[in-house]
């Protein structure tokens, strides 16, 4: 959705998609001595769509994946990868907070969040910049970074003092197991700050961090730089997330960025649209792997 509520694409999942069915187009009636599966996987969005499509691994008996995501802000026609975890884990958090309602002028007799939603958004603030968190004896090898998305308590109704809030915040880390850490710490203090209120938390669009395979890798960018391909290694991670670390599960697996253009609109901003001349470089990328 853009920023005025309307159905676009943002993130340039057409732009891959047509790719793809490119590439098919390319190499019909050509033999390469391999079987290869073009996966066009729904959901990358929310989470969901990497564990619809895992059967297919079994099933096929696949033994090295490939992705492709279009990334804005980097040379164009250049192809960016980085060996081990290239993006991060990260899950949205839902905090309910129950206490009782009151009238407004008898606040007394009543049990109002917003105050333990307050302190609690205190606590949070410093990971609002990437920083390592301790808890129960458990020190991140990673920092952590909390991005607060949502803090509703009441309404415009001044004869009412509430008596339920809620707080939703995005959470992230390069470590699935670090970001376990942070929200169980998360949890912890908002029961410890929610005394005498009913606490309850749901998780949304949950991420695990992108690995690649560090050998895979290697091999699939001299293969591409053979075929006279620019690549450039990142130095970090980025701390946006895609499901296709799932993936890494059944095969080894490499994940590659295709640069727009350094000064192209960002994505999932209003100005974005994929750029339809990347499309070709799109599919020779694919071919240079699949002709290796």
């Amino acid at each position: 959705m853009n920023s005025k509520g309307e159905l676009f694409h943002g993130c340039g999942h057409d732009g891959h998609s047509a790719i793809l069915a490119g590439t098919i187009v390319e190499i019909e009636g050509k033999k390469f001595g391999k079987n290869i599966i073009f996966l066009f996987q729904p959901a990358e969005e929310n989470g969901t769509g990497a564990k619809l499509c895992t059967p297919i691994f079994k099933e096929e008996k696949i033994d090295k994946v490939f992705g492709l995501h279009n990334m804005a802000g980097f040379k164009k026609g250049t192809i960016y990868y980085k060996p081990g975890v290239s993006q991060f884990a990260s899950q949205g958090l839902s905090i309910d907070f129950q206490g009782r309602q009151s009238h407004a002028s008898e606040p007394e007799k009543g049990k109002n969040p917003v105050f333990a939603m307050a302190e609690l958004v205190s606590f949070l603030e410093p990971f609002n910049e990437l920083k390592k968190v301790e808890y129960k004896g458990r020190r991140t090898q990673n920092p952590v970074l909390c991005t607060i998305v949502e803090i509703a308590c009441g309404g415009k109704n001044f004869g009412i003092n509430p008596g339920k809030g809620v707080l939703s915040l995005t959470i992230r880390s390069e470590s699935g197991k670090d970001l376990q850490t942070f929200k169980d710490k998360i949890i912890a203090k908002a029961q410890e700050l929610g005394e005498g209120l009913s606490i309850k938390y749901e998780e949304f669009d949950v991420f695990g961090e992108t690995c690649c395979d560090p050998h895979l890798t290697e091999e699939s960018v001299k293969n591409l730089q053979k075929a006279g391909f620019k690549t450039e290694l990142m130095e970090e991670a980025f701390r946006g997330s895609e499901d296709f670390g799932v993936y890494g599960d059944f095969a080894p697996a490499v994940f590659f960025y295709l640069g727009i253009g350094e000064d192209y609109p960002p994505l999932h901003s209003d100005e974005y649209e994929f750029p339809d001349e990347t499309i070709e470089t799109g599919i020779g990328l694919w071919m240079a792997l699949i002709e290796a």
